[in-house]
């Protein structure tokens, strides 16, 4: 049951329904917010118009969807991006530049990736998860409160006798209320007789009448859905307020002073100290006696006019803040035109070797986003223009091979040639986050969509030391994968016999099946993602074998890892590189072997890899990565792939160096992933080891890391 639980914490779609929840507890935010700035300018009002106006804060907390309009007044529909754990820099957008201005800073800050730790979680990957387990625990208590209350009422009051009508009286009564929701009963105290019993029954017959016994407790309902935001729980106690002083309005509008005042003295005596806020019941007396009484003897009927202000104003909060900020596609094709630029021109600075066809690239990149831009803006279902490619396509001679960027090729071949040749390239490096980019680079085409035998897909390429060892053709996954996923395998047994391996999970269904030469190999996927979709690939690339006589062709220089090394008077320190060295300094020291990588990373650090050496731990080889900031070297880490027995090489490492530095400072573990990660740290510096499944990894770093 706890799994489960945990499970269910952890779910893509748990986690969206919360972040949703949010954003729709913040817009309701601004809505509450105008709300009690208009009950100030609404004081001669009829009383049933606040309560019209928290209705409208209902509908905005019920409506998972709104219309956009240009009348608006709503900053922002989805203030928490519902991406924002997998951010490398989290940020919200609240609509107000000033508002954003002063939580973005303190949220970068405080939940930001570790620089330091380039593996770990994204810290909002565990928070989120935890919260949104705080939000699910916080509505049982609710509800559990409201169900014993309610129980622990109706025990109160079996023992009550018909009075009249749907009127029952029981000594058990200290105020009287209303009970129930489809055949409400009034409940009455046995002492109570007289003017103070026709009032108290013309009172909570009006309850009745306006329907009260369904709008406080659906109150109560959302109420315990956003228990996380204090002005829900402002608007509900308000709520509460405005349905009993409308209901007084309702009773004593057609009474002379005299019934007035004998009315204000049934409040008075009925009145009770409750200091809980319940779901029911409706008790008469039971919120802000004393703003009752003084609302009851001031009392005058309201002019049409302040009547008919008050509807309208009603009707212009409804519009405003029940409608979502439309968005301009004319804005949102420059801004992806403008990133798409931006990007392009990145990648460009990144490679000193292309800084001569720098400004042909960037005029050709700009060109193919201002095409593409224009293309996003067109139907999901559009494929003309599109290059066509059919499955036989995917063999060329003897190997297996995606003739559009030949296996082999090198990108720096690839952005020297017209990019409409190839792909436009946005050259990101899916370094931390897939892999280790100082053994490969993944670089993907970010603007282009082709077809195979009639289904659009994205052309991912990874590259290892610059040469291209796979082409991973990317599906739609919101189309049917699994429907396409037969007829693709029994196409491909079809032209290339049956397959060489095949690979099939029993409980998710996802499966793998092979077609391999010596050299390489063709391989088509079906995996069930966590969120439920199913998504198909079709990869092209060099076998194992090749991959690692590539990899061996371009190791020329192999040196020692001895975990000895990592504590140099008592601060975790690697022995041949000091700490706070320039990056000039270091690549004096390794020999000129750094060499730069592009990063999903702020402009101002930047990592280099250990460019054509690796380092050897117990005969498994590690490729080392240099992080400076901006010219001082922070951090440093060994990464290990291709491991026999990933989990058993870690452990020894684990072992090695709680022998050598001592039980760790802290350890974190996800059951789901697989992920483990341990810490030892000084005030200064620290080291760290961690397993994510498949690759181990070593990192050492200081403090300047995180900033």
């Amino acid at each position: 049951m706890i799994y489960q639980f945990l499970r269910l914490l952890e779910s893509n779609a748990f986690k969206n329904l919360f972040l949703k929840i949010v954003n729709m507890s913040i817009s309701a935010g601004w809505l509450i917010l105008v709300v009690l700035i208009l009950r100030i300018f609404l004081k001669k009002a009829p009383k049933w118009i606040n309560v019209l106006l928290w209705g409208i804060v209902a509908v905005r907390l019920i409506s998972p969807f709104n219309f956009e309009s240009t009348l608006s007044l709503v900053p922002n529909a989805e203030t928490i991006p519902m991406n924002i754990e997998m951010d490398p820099s989290p940020n919200v957008d609240s609509g107000i530049n000033m508002v954003n201005n002063v939580i973005n800073p303190v949220i970068e800050a405080s939940f930001a990736p570790p620089a330091d730790t380039v593996t770990s979680a994204n810290p909002l990957q565990i928070l989120i998860p935890v919260y949104a387990g705080l939000w699910l625990l916080g509505m049982i208590v609710l509800f559990l409160y409201t169900a014993v209350s309610y129980f622990r009422l109706c025990r109160r009051v079996n023992t009550a006798v018909l009075y009249r009508d749907n009127i029952f009286q029981s000594e058990n009564v200290s105020s009287p209320f209303v009970l129930g929701i489809i055949k409400p009963r009034i409940y009455l105290s046995i002492g109570l007789a007289g003017q103070d019993l026709e009032h108290v029954v013309s009172h909570e017959q009006a309850h009745i009448q306006r329907k009260d016994h369904w709008w406080k407790p659906a109150g109560f309902l959302l109420l315990t859905v956003y228990w996380f935001n204090p002005l829900i729980w402002l608007a509900y106690i308000l709520l509460c307020r405005d349905i009993e002083i409308a209901c007084d309005e309702k009773v004593i509008k057609m009474l002379d002073s005299q019934q007035k005042a004998d009315y204000t003295q049934a409040l008075v005596a009925c009145s009770v100290n409750r200091r809980t806020i319940a779901a029911c019941p409706l008790a008469f007396g039971e919120v802000g006696v004393k703003e009752r009484v003084k609302s009851v003897m001031n009392y005058k009927k309201p002019a049409f006019w302040t009547i008919l202000i008050s509807v309208i104003a009603c009707a212009v909060v409804a519009i405003c803040f029940l409608t979502n900020p439309k968005q301009d596609p004319k804005e949102i094709a420059s801004t992806l035109e403008t990133a798409e630029s931006e990007t392009t021109d990145e990648t460009a600075d990144t490679d000193e070797t292309a800084n001569t066809d720098e400004t042909a690239n960037g005029e050709t990149s700009d060109e193919a986003a201002t095409d593409e831009t224009s293309d996003e803006t067109e139907s999901d279902d559009n494929t003309e223009g599109l290059m066509e490619f059919k499955l036989a396509d995917l063999k060329q001679g003897d190997e297996y091979q995606f003739g559009l960027v030949p296996l082999g090729t090198s990108w720096y071949e690839i952005i020297r040639k017209p990019l409409t040749e190839y792909h436009t390239f946005s050259m990101n490096v899916y370094g931390y986050w897939e892999g280790n980019q100082a053994k490969f680079q993944k670089y993907s085409e970010s603007y282009k969509e082709y077809l195979l035998e009639g289904e659009r897909f994205k052309h991912i390429c990874e590259f290892w030391h610059e040469e291209l060892v796979d082409s991973i053709l990317m599906f739609r996954s919101d189309k049917n994968a699994a429907e396409q996923f037969e007829p693709f395998v029994a196409e491909l047994t079809n032209l290339f016999g049956p397959e060489s391996s095949r690979v099939e999970n029993q409980e998710t269904g996802a499966r793998t099946y092979t077609w391999q030469t010596d050299k390489t190999r063709l391989k088509i996927s079906l995996d069930y993602l966590s969120d439920g979709t199913k998504d198909m690939t079709i990869a092209i690339g060099y076998t194992e074998k090749e991959r690692n006589r590539i990899l061996a062709e371009n190791t020329k220089e192999s040196r020692e890892l001895l975990l000895t090394a990592f504590n140099q008077d008592q601060e975790y320190q690697f022995e041949e590189v000091p700490w706070d060295s320039s990056v000039e300094e270091v690549e004096a020291i390794l020999n000129g072997n750094l060499k730069d990588v592009t990063l999903y990373a702020p402009k101002d650090f930047v990592f280099y890899d250990f460019k054509d050496v690796v380092y050897v731990l117990d005969g498994y080889e590690a490729t080392a990565s240099f992080e400076f900031r901006p010219d001082e070297l922070v951090y440093i880490s060994f990464s290990f792939w291709d491991l026999e027995d990933p989990k058993a090489f870690f452990e020894e490492i684990v072992s090695a160096f709680q022998g050598l530095y001592g039980t760790e400072t802290e350890m974190f573990e996800n059951e789901e992933t697989g992920y483990i990660s341990y810490h030892w740290k000084t005030e200064t510096t620290h080291l760290q080891t961690n397993f994510d499944g498949t690759m181990v990894r070593i990192s050492l770093g200081t403090p300047k890391a995180k900033a």
